[in-house]
């Protein structure tokens, strides 16, 4: 078992390498609770591994480091004495386009839709179309797959966009919802 830690961010924190640290060492201790309730010998104890991905979506450039070393003073010869840890970072403005959909993957796409957020209405549409279009293509053994995708946009629209959008974003996703169902029948 391998722990997947998605940490979210829209503007960028200096003590980002801290609490990506702070939230493993409590996963860890949470196992450790655990044994310790079960009477499990500590021999016995194996903490499961846990990748931090920091998921970037703001506007402003992340030039801060990753590390706890980053808030610290602390001469070279004693940095070795510090926690650190590796994070995997997406900084989805920076990210091509191209990068992101590489693997035909449906998040690919929904984070093409995510960078152009902020874009006009047409250019989000254009990527929102391109997006579904794309999603639609999964089989309906990927069914769970394809929901929670469709579900995220619409989220995405409701939360993201201005009301007065609402309406037509929301058409090219029901057309697919309705094409789809016609499709499984």
């Amino acid at each position: 078992l391998i722990y997947i830690l998605i940490e979210h961010q829209s503007t960028p924190v200096m003590s980002m390498g801290f609490r990506i640290l702070f939230y493993m060492t409590l996963i860890w201790d949470r196992q450790r609770q655990e044994w310790q309730r079960a009477s499990l010998p500590e021999s016995e104890w194996r903490f499961r591994p846990i990748v931090p991905i920091l998921f970037y979506t703001g506007d402003r450039d992340w030039d801060t480091p990753l590390s706890v070393t980053a808030l610290m003073e602390v001469p070279q010869e004693l940095e070795r004495f510090v926690p650190s840890h590796d994070t995997l970072f997406l900084n989805l403005p920076a990210t091509a386009s191209e990068d992101l959909t590489a693997q035909e993957h449906p998040f690919g796409w929904i984070a093409r839709v995510l960078q152009k957020e902020k874009a006009p209405d047409e250019a989000f549409m254009n990527e929102l179309r391109q997006a579904v279009a794309r999603i639609d293509q999964l089989t309906t053994e990927n069914r769970v797959e394809w929901q929670k995708a469709i579900h995220y946009l619409l989220l995405l629209i409701f939360h993201r966009r201005e009301p007065e959008e609402h309406e037509p974003l929301t058409h090219i996703i029901s057309q697919s919802v309705q094409d789809r169902t016609k499709k499984e029948e």
